[in-house]
């Protein structure tokens, strides 16, 4: 539900670049989270914006991984995958809504090696 919301707000200010009228759709969500009762999303809904708009506004390819300590298996197991993104500088960010792995993203490509991922297959695969 988080991510939904977050997509919506996203797609609602893309392109708006007036402080009101950004604020006013944000005013917007909040009341409809509090009407609704899920109030209580609204710091999911915006870590998954900023996730949303990292992505999309990224310049150079972005790394998530879940620790500072998977960053070298990440690294090495991205290299693996795309020969030239050893010799590219690859951004790396935490992302605590990972359990371990990363995610590689760059503009329309999408490398996810993520245990959480490779979960959500498992359940998918065990609920059919």
């Amino acid at each position: 539900m988080p991510a939904e919301y977050a997509h919506a707000l996203y797609q609602s200010l893309t392109g708006i670049t007036d402080e009101s009228v950004i604020s006013a759709r944000v005013a917007s969500l909040v009341q409809v989270l509090k009407k609704a009762g899920k109030l209580k999303a609204l710091p999911a809904i915006m870590r998954e914006f900023m996730r949303i708009h990292a992505r999309t506004t990224a310049v150079q390819p972005v790394l998530m991984v879940a620790r500072a300590a998977d960053v070298p298996g990440a690294q090495r197991a991205l290299a693996a995958r795309v020969p030239e993104a050893a010799a590219t500088t690859i951004e790396t960010v935490i992302d605590d809504t990972l359990i371990g792995g990363g995610r590689y993203v760059h503009r329309d490509t999408l490398i996810d090696t993520s245990y959480k991922a490779a979960l959500l297959a498992l359940y998918h695969r065990i609920t059919k």
